[in-house]
C-alpha cells in the first residue's frame, strides 16, 4: 500500500500568496489525502481563500510557536507522511510533492526519515535572500547523517518519527534544526532533495547588504545557479484584478461624464486580465453606457466620500458575493486619451516586482513654497541647485491608473508600504468638477527609467489627484 499523505501549511496574513499556494498543491502529479491549514488568527482574507479550495480543514490557534503549529496540524491530520509547507512558499514543478516522497526511497526503508526539498527566490526577492537561498539550497541532493541544518518550510517527514520526536514548543525559531538534530542523534538519516523545489520569496533571514549581494547574485546568474524564469504563479492570467471606478455624477455634465466613463470602459474591456468592472457613484439613478455594476455609496451630512471609501465600498461589495480578488484597480474616467496596454502594464509591473501598489507619475523638478496652518511660507528646498542634483518628484496620477493588492484596499487605504511609481512622459485630464477648469498639459522627453514604451498624451486638472 503506498502512505497516506498530508499537507500541514502554517499561514498568517498570507492572503498574498495562499491561492497561489494551494493551487500548486492540489495541481501535483501526486495529490495528496489531505490538507490542514493552521492559521495564526490572520486578518486578512488567507482563511476565506483557503476555504475555497477542497482542504480537509482550517485550525486556528491564538499562541503561536512554529513547532506548536505543526504539532497542532499533526494531531488533526491522518497521514503516514507528513508534509510542511509554509503558506507563501509555491511549489515550482507538479512533481515537487512526489520529489519529496522519494527522498525516502534512497535508503533502506526506515533509514531516512526526514525530506526537506530546494527554496529558490522570484525577481523581487531581495538580493541578499536570493543569495543566501542559493548558497544555502544547492543543485545535488545528499544524505545527512551529521550535518542536522533541516527547513520546514518545505519538508516531509513520517508520522513513526515524528511520534517519536514531536517538535520543540517552547523555542521561537529553528524548532526543524532541534527536530532533526534529535533525529540524527537517534542513528536516523534525513535527505536534501534539489529537485523538490519551492518559490519562496522572502528567504531565510533579514536583508542588509544590499550591493555584495546584489553582486553575488549577479555571478550565480552567469554561472546558471540563480534562476531569472517567471513563476507560474505571478503569470497575468492566474490572478484576478477587480477594477473599480469611484464617481460623483454631476447632473449638469451627464452627457459628458457618460462619454468619459464610455472610453475608460473601452480600455477595460480591451485588457483580457480584468474583471467586471463596479462603478461606485451617490445615485443609482445614473445610467452607466458600458452597463458597469453599480453600487451606491451616500455621504452622511453631505460630506466627501474618500476615494479610498469608495474603493472600499466596492471591493466589500464583490467581496460579498463570494469572490476575493488579488489586485484592485482603481481608474478615473476623467483621465482621457490613455494608450492601448496601459492596465496591463501596470500588472506586468506589480507582478515582477512585488510591489504592494503600482501607479504611474509624473516627474516634476519645480521649486515649491509651502504655506503652512502658522501662516508662514517654507520652501521645499533650501537652495537652488541644478537641476540634476535635485530629489526627483513625481506627481501622483492615481486616477490614470492604481494597482494595489486588494488588501490595501481592504484596509482603508490607496496606496500600500511597498510602492513603486511608473515614469510617464504626458497626460491629459479633462475635469468635470464644479471648479473652473486649469488645464494644464505637460510633457517631457522619455527617460531611460521609464518602463514601457511612451504613453500617449493626457491633461491635468491642477487640483485633482
Amino acid at each position: 500500500m503506498r502512505p497516506t499523505v498530508s499537507v500541514i501549511i502554517r499561514a498568517k496574513n498570507e492572503e498574498h500568496y495562499m491561492k497561489a499556494c494551494l493551487e500548486a498543491v492540489l495541481s501535483q502529479t501526486r495529490v495528496p489525502e489531505e490538507i490542514i491549514i493552521v492559521d495564526n488568527e490572520s486578518k486578512d482574507a488567507t482563511v476565506q481563500i483557503a476555504s475555497t479550495f477542497p482542504i480537509c480543514k482550517v485550525l486556528t490557534i491564538s499562541s503561536y510557536s512554529p513547532g506548536g503549529a505543526l504539532n497542532s496540524g499533526v494531531m488533526n491530520c491522518s497521514g503516514d507522511v507528513l508534509v510542511f509547507l509554509s503558506a507563501h512558499c509555491i511549489p515550482s514543478q507538479a512533481t515537487w510533492l512526489q520529489s519529496l516522497l522519494d527522498g525516502f526511497s534512497e535508503l533502506d526503508p526506515g533509514e531516512i526519515v526526514g525530506v526537506y526539498g530546494r527554496q529558490v527566490p522570484v525577481s523581487y526577492s531581495h538580493p541578499q535572500d536570493q543569495r543566501d537561498l542559493y548558497a544555502v539550497f544547492g543543485e545535488e541532493d545528499r544524505i545527512q547523517s551529521k550535518d542536522s541544518f533541516f527547513h520546514n518550510a518545505n519538508s516531509a517527514i513520517l508520522r513513526t518519527a515524528w511520534e517519536d520526536v514531536q517538535f520543540d514548543e517552547e523555542t521561537a525559531h529553528i524548532e526543524d534544526r532541534i527536530w532533526a538534530r534529535k533525529i540524527l542523534a537517534s542513528g536516523k538519516k534525513i535527505f536534501y532533495s534539489s529537485s523538490a523545489e519551492v518559490y519562496h520569496w522572502n528567504g531565510l533571514h533579514s536583508s542588509s547588504d544590499l550591493k555584495r549581494s546584489s553582486n553575488s547574485i549577479g555571478i550565480l546568474r552567469r554561472l546558471g545557479v540563480a534562476k531569472e524564469d517567471v513563476p507560474d504563479f505571478l503569470r497575468p492570467d492566474r490572478v484576478t484584478v477587480l477594477p473599480i471606478i469611484p464617481a460623483s455624477v454631476n447632473r449638469k455634465l451627464v452627457t459628458q461624464f457618460a462619454a468619459q466613463l464610455k472610453e475608460l470602459s473601452s480600455h477595460l474591456s480591451g485588457c483580457k486580465f480584468l474583471l467586471e468592472p463596479i462603478l461606485v457613484t451617490d445615485s443609482l439613478d445614473f445610467e452607466s453606457p458600458a452597463n458597469e455594476r453599480q453600487v451606491l455609496v451616500q455621504a452622511e451630512l453631505d460630506s466627501e466620500i474618500s476615494i479610498e471609501e469608495a474603493l472600499q465600498a466596492g471591493l466589500a461589495d464583490y467581496e460579498r458575493n463570494g469572490g476575493i480578488p488579488d489586485f484592485v484597480l482603481y481608474a478615473n474616467p476623467e483621465y482621457v486619451g490613455r494608450s492601448d496596454g496601459i492596465f496591463e502594464e501596470l500588472l506586468y509591473t506589480i507582478l515582477a516586482s512585488g510591489s504592494d501598489t503600482v501607479f504611474y507619475g509624473y516627474e516634476d523638478l519645480g521649486h515649491y513654497w509651502t504655506l503652512g496652518l502658522d501662516g508662514e511660507w517654507k520652501q521645499s528646498d533650501d537652495a537652488l541647485v541644478p537641476r540634476e542634483l535635485r530629489a526627483r518628484n513625481f506627481r501622483a496620477l492615481y486616477g490614470l491608473g492604481t494597482l494595489s493588492r486588494a488588501s490595501v484596499i481592504r484596509a482603508g487605504s490607496l496606496v500600500g508600504k511597498g510602492t513603486l511609481i511608473i515614469p510617464i512622459d504626458e497626460f491629459h485630464y479633462e475635469g468635470l468638477s464644479r471648479f473652473s477648469k486649469n488645464k494644464l498639459v505637460a510633457k517631457k522627453s522619455s527617460s531611460p527609467e521609464t518602463l514601457g514604451e511612451s504613453l500617449t498624451s493626457t491633461s491635468l486638472d491642477s487640483h485633482e489627484q
